[in-house]
């Protein structure tokens, strides 16, 4: 699959990158940046910063070097604070609703969370970067929007935290706050799909497969809206492109492709369902 972006690993470079290639200029008298519609441009020899946004032309007097150091960070301010909002959402969600206590450990239950979460794992290592977009896709959204079918409340979401801490601390040896957010916003697209599934009517069993299309779209839909939006909004803020823009290019051209992706989660449900029957089938034939 070419582009599959609604589970990806997404990450930002909130201080120094961009989602172009060349954005950022260091020259001897003067450094420019493009964000979206504006360009800054920064004369240490005039001390003069020229803000251009379409026609208009706006001059402010005043150090360069301090202009650049509060612009950064002011950058970090609200990437730190969009970050900690989605992780508020993603606490509250994960808490507020009821929670469903499984069989003890061994059973069933516990080898299906494990085989999804190794699923979720390895498909999230591996991944390819949309190098326009300076971000990380990849196909496990397919198990989670498969857990979500499988387990209640709250496993689908602690699978995609789970998968997303492991495979950017261990595998992509990332940096804290990506890995912060990028766990945040899985557990959050999860939680909120599975929401929106459950109230729809969707069938959620380990014993049984059920299929209702109404659910299963809204599901899908859910999912990448909050994955993709989350991430669009969080380029958006580190590199100073408008979010409509940051959003096209993260997923405008493989929104058609991931859709048709997402209905393997309805075949991995099915195929484990049936071969879980099957194995129990076999189990008490022996015994």
């Amino acid at each position: 699959m070419r582009h599959s972006e609604a589970c990806h690993s997404w990450w930002v470079d909130y201080a120094t990158r961009s989602l172009q290639k060349g954005v950022t200029l260091n020259v001897a008298l003067a450094r420019s940046a493009f964000c979206g519609f504006c360009e800054v441009v920064f004369r240490e020899r005039h001390s003069v910063v020229v803000v251009t946004h379409g026609a208009l032309s706006l001059y402010l007097t005043t150090e360069s070097g301090m202009t650049e150091s509060l612009r950064r960070r002011l950058q970090q301010a609200l990437i730190y604070a969009y970050i900690s909002a989605v992780s508020v959402a993603t606490l509250c969600l994960l808490a507020f609703r009821e929670w469903d206590i499984p069989a003890p450990f061994p059973s069933k239950f516990w080898n299906a969370i494990a085989a999804f979460v190794i699923l979720g794992i390895v498909s999230e290592s591996f991944s390819f970067t949309i190098p326009v977009a300076n971000v990380r896709t990849s196909v496990s959204f397919v198990p989670f929007i498969a857990s979500v079918a499988l387990f209640q409340h709250p496993w689908p979401m602690l699978i995609g935290g789970l998968t997303a801490l492991v495979a950017d601390t261990f595998v992509r040896h990332k940096p804290l706050i990506r890995v912060w957010f990028n766990t945040a916003q899985f557990m959050l697209a999860s939680g909120l799909c599975g929401l929106v599934y459950t109230a729809l009517g969707g069938s959620v069993s380990l014993e049984r497969f059920g299929f209702l299309p109404l659910p299963f779209v809204c599901l899908v839909i859910v999912y990448f809206l909050v994955n993709h939006g989350s991430v669009a909004l969080a380029v958006s803020l580190s590199s100073g492109v408008s979010v409509r823009e940051a959003w096209d290019r993260i997923g405008k051209d493989a929104l058609a492709t991931d859709l048709l992706s997402s209905t393997l989660a309805v075949l991995l449900v099915f195929l484990y369902v049936k071969l879980q029957r099957c194995s129990l089938n076999w189990k008490r034939s022996l015994s």
